[in-house]
């Protein structure tokens, strides 16, 4: 509700009275509720959680969602000359699709970071890691021509669920 502004004018109409006195609380009110519904949301924007966090509306009015899933697989994964392919449980009830490219942070304890998909070679590259499908259950990752030892991955996705 848009707030109507007074004019007051000294010694003139419109008189102080709890009608215009509850027409500005009313409206300092309306204002509040509106800044902190707004910082809820920007709070998670800007928010990435091992838990469910509703971040926006698709364009069919469902609700988008961001989840960060964190795989640390023990040992080595991936080998230098094969394709392997990982399948990393989501735990996302009711998963129908996943919203743009899932992002995917890799790092190790020694602060070393990767941005995957990660493709290494001089001009034509000669390994590839990244996420190749997001199913109702699942994440698959593949790992061409690489080795990972002692990263955790980080998965961030967003997406839409069925209901």
């Amino acid at each position: 509700m848009a707030y109507t502004k007074t004019n007051w004018v000294n010694g003139g109409q419109p008189a102080i009275s709890a009608n215009n006195l509850n027409n500005i609380e009313n409206g300092i009110a309306s204002c509040d509720s509106r800044a902190t519904t707004l910082e809820n949301t920007l709070g998670a924007l800007n928010s990435y959680s091992t838990t469910e966090t509703a971040i926006g509306t698709w364009i069919d009015g469902r609700v988008i969602y961001r989840k960060v899933i964190p795989w640390s697989p023990s040992g080595t994964i991936g080998a230098s000359s094969a394709t392997n392919n990982y399948t990393i449980d989501h735990g996302i009830t009711n998963f129908n699709m996943q919203i743009g490219t899932p992002r995917i942070a890799v790092t190790k304890g020694t602060g070393t970071s990767y941005i995957i998909p990660y493709m290494n070679g001089s001009s034509t590259p000669t390994t590839f890691t990244g996420v190749v499908m997001v199913s109702t259950s699942s994440i698959t990752l593949r790992i061409i021509n690489d080795t990972w030892s002692g990263f955790t991955f980080y998965f961030i996705l967003e997406y839409v669920k069925t209901s």
